[in-house]
């Protein structure tokens, strides 16, 4: 049996930290599987390139195989997106999980993610206590961990560990045996804006490219020359979105509560570019990056109801991309589950399956859209 490796990931776009990465988990098995999200991100943006075009750089960087982490998933909080990723990471029967992760001690993460799901009533007085102290909740919840468990601070504050952090959980609620395995962070902070050379950040790339600067050597050559002079922009679709739509309508959004619905709509009454209305509705509450979130589920159509579908739901498996030489893998992967590598393997999906599906597939029309090129949605890059 072929022992796989993973990495869930975005790639937006592909730098020298993300080949790094890719180069210490391929040393984890005999294959190395990657779950990619697809045409939009977890930070509620649309992907500097396509998904196609980012899987096949993957591939290139060291990855055997892409597969698609559906978007209902790709575009959702942190807990959600790691679900996700790691029902996908249970069905294809992956053996180590590798993540990028700002500190890279095992036991850490999974001690600390034991802690997490415990969650005894005492911890959750602690924490409503420590909240009404006026602490953010990610100091909140740590102290009213430290009372119960030792935990590491670091892996409830830092972007990559707590991403790593709901993979380990996630994993350990799945009750299947997995090993983990955390690659320290090279370079820039995940959230760094600006670019530090080598191994800049995937967000300072993004900037430098609003602001015309250059970022060659940040990024491997074949990433480098598929990048865009400007960023795909889907604003107007956006306001549009927002404009069409009944509070009823909006309240339906993951992440919308506390009336959040009237205040959108009354924001965008006189703010007619998503710069201004997002000026307007950050709040301590409402970062930015759960706004962009909230905004393009509702441009989606990605509803509450469709979040407790998926959380129930066993993922599809949709190849984006594949080594040549690792053709064989599409046969080892579909011992255990059912891969989609073409538009009639779709008739297999159950209905909740498709549900899903069709979110993919609207993501692919709307980025044709912005992008000006045609993204299929069901396509395959068989790379050399």
């Amino acid at each position: 049996m072929i022992k796989l490796s993973s990495v869930i990931a975005e790639f937006n776009p592909l730098h020298n930290g993300h080949a790094y990465n890719l180069s210490k988990a391929k040393e984890q098995g005999d294959a190395l599987v990657v779950i990619q999200s697809g045409n939009f991100t977890q930070r509620g943006e649309i992907a500097v390139v396509d998904k196609y075009t980012r899987a096949k750089h993957a591939i290139m960087a060291g990855a055997d195989i892409v597969l698609e982490l559906p978007t209902v998933y790709a575009t959702a909080n942190a807990e959600i997106f790691a679900l996700g990723g790691i029902k996908i990471f249970n069905e294809i029967n992956c053996s180590v999980l590798c993540f990028g992760a700002e500190d890279d001690d095992k036991q850490d993460f999974i001690d600390t993610a034991n802690a997490t799901l415990k969650e005894s009533k005492s911890f959750k007085k602690a924490l409503k206590n420590n909240l009404k102290l006026g602490y953010k909740f990610a100091k909140a919840k740590f102290l009213a961990l430290e009372q119960q468990e030792k935990v590491n601070e670091s892996l409830l504050e830092k972007p990559n560990n707590i991403l790593g952090l709901e993979y380990t959980k996630a994993l350990i609620k799945s009750k299947k045996l997995f090993d983990i395995y955390p690659i320290k962070r090279l370079g820039a902070d995940f959230n760094d804006s600006n670019m530090q050379g080598e191994f800049s950040s995937a967000s300072a790339i993004r900037n430098a490219v609003i602001l015309g600067e250059d970022f060659i050597n940040a990024m491997p050559s074949y990433s480098y020359c598929d990048m865009p002079k400007s960023l795909p922009n889907i604003d107007k679709e956006i306001i549009y979105s927002i404009i069409t739509k009944t509070a009823k309508e909006l309240k339906t959004i993951p992440d919308v509560s506390e009336g959040l619905e009237n205040r959108i709509l009354n924001c965008v009454k006189d703010n007619y570019t998503l710069k201004d209305l997002m000026q307007k509705l950050l709040t301590k509450r409402y970062t930015k990056t759960r706004l962009q979130r909230i905004l393009i589920n509702n441009l989606l159509g990605i509803d509450k109801n469709l979040i407790k579908i998926a959380k129930k739901t066993t993922p599809y498996i949709r190849v984006l991309a594949i080594k040549k030489d690792k053709l064989n893998l599409l046969g080892e992967l579909s011992k255990t589950c059912t891969l989609i590598t073409k538009k009639s393997d779709a008739t297999k999906l159950n209905k909740n399956q498709k549900l899903l599906l069709e979110k993919d597939i609207l993501s692919c029309k709307i980025y044709s859209l912005s992008s000006g090129k045609s993204v299929y949605p069901f396509d395959m890059q068989i790379v050399e």
